[in-house]
């Protein structure tokens, strides 16, 4: 998904500044604002290779999924997140619990 305050984000992270990405585009700063806040792909691919991240970086990732990183900070891709979370692990035991006393009651 595409989000202006993420890649906004993501490009100071970098440790760039929206103004200097837009000049060594050779853009003027408004035109990449908005050409940003319009969602232009061919704009964020440019971007992406100027901050040195893959285009793909640049995207939020959907529901369920988070980007991964190594060790290093380096970029490894979009990974699926853990499917359980504590909450639903705590659940999860409870039914279980639940199934064992089920079962200890049939006998």
């Amino acid at each position: 998904m595409i989000d202006y305050n993420y890649i906004s984000k993501k490009i100071k992270s970098k440790g760039f500044k929206l103004a200097d990405v837009a000049n060594t585009l050779g853009v003027q700063y408004q035109t990449l604002n908005k050409n940003l806040k319009n969602n232009s792909l061919d704009t964020i691919q440019k971007v992406s290779e100027v901050i040195g991240v893959s285009f793909f970086e640049l995207l939020l990732p959907p529901e369920g999924f988070a980007h991964f990183y190594d060790e290093q900070g380096h970029w490894l891709g979009i990974v699926r997140k853990y499917p359980y979370s504590q909450e639903a692990d705590s659940v999860h035991m409870k039914e279980q619990f639940q199934q064992e006393d089920t079962k200890e009651d049939e006998k």
